[in-house]
């Protein structure tokens, strides 16, 4: 099978080949551009949401950017302020009846540092997105002892964690929402963990946020 890598503009998979002849891009980004990102994400991007304040944060393009349309999704590759990239991953095992054996992770969701062991809160519902900012939270919280999150596959603690945020408020509505004026980029509609494992290389959707 053919090596692909996601195109550096607009986030689709594209053959190596094809990355080497066009310096990145796919050759629908060569032929018409790339695609229009929102005011939003680019502020995000910018200046990232507060509740990545305490790691340092790298912008990542998106996969799958298909439809050529508003990009709303900023994503970020984050490490340590110690400059280490493999975490632990602290949060909730939770089970829902009528299917116990399906165990979701959910928030209060912090990452330790494998490096220097800081441990520092990534995600909760109850404060961070647009409901955690108008104090209206919604989702899943987690209670009492956090647990670190395994691997599936290996079951390896050790992973390179990325966040994905979504921005659904359209630009026209920034100017007419008093909230938004000082740190737009914190009134996130969703939210989305995935982490990489360090010792089998599987990739994993570690939890997801509805946010408003």
């Amino acid at each position: 099978m053919s090596q692909k890598v996601p195109c550096r503009s607009c986030g689709v998979d594209i053959l190596i080949e094809t990355a080497k002849s066009t310096g990145g891009i796919c050759m629908r980004c060569k032929r018409e551009g790339p695609p229009k990102v929102s005011k939003l994400v680019q502020t995000a991007r910018a200046t990232p949401a507060r509740c990545l304040s305490s790691f340092c944060s790298t912008p990542k393009v998106v996969r799958g950017v298909e439809n050529r349309s508003t990009i709303s999704e900023a994503g970020f590759r984050l490490s340590c302020k110690c400059g280490a990239t493999t975490h632990n991953i602290l949060g909730h095992y939770w089970t829902q009846d009528p299917q116990p054996n399906e165990k979701l992770f959910v928030a209060p969701v912090s990452l330790r540092c494998q490096s220097c062991s800081k441990t520092n809160q990534l995600f909760s519902p109850e404060s961070d997105g647009y409901n955690g900012e108008i104090e209206s939270s919604t989702g899943i919280v987690g209670t009492g002892e956090a647990q670190t999150y395994m691997c599936s596959k290996c079951a390896s603690l050790e992973f390179e964690c990325a966040v994905s945020l979504l921005y659904t408020i359209v630009d026209d509505e920034l100017n007419d929402m008093e909230e938004f004026s000082e740190r737009p980029q914190d009134f996130f509609t969703s939210f989305a963990l995935d982490a990489e494992c360090k010792n089998c290389g599987e990739t994993v959707s570690v939890t997801s946020y509805e946010c408003a």
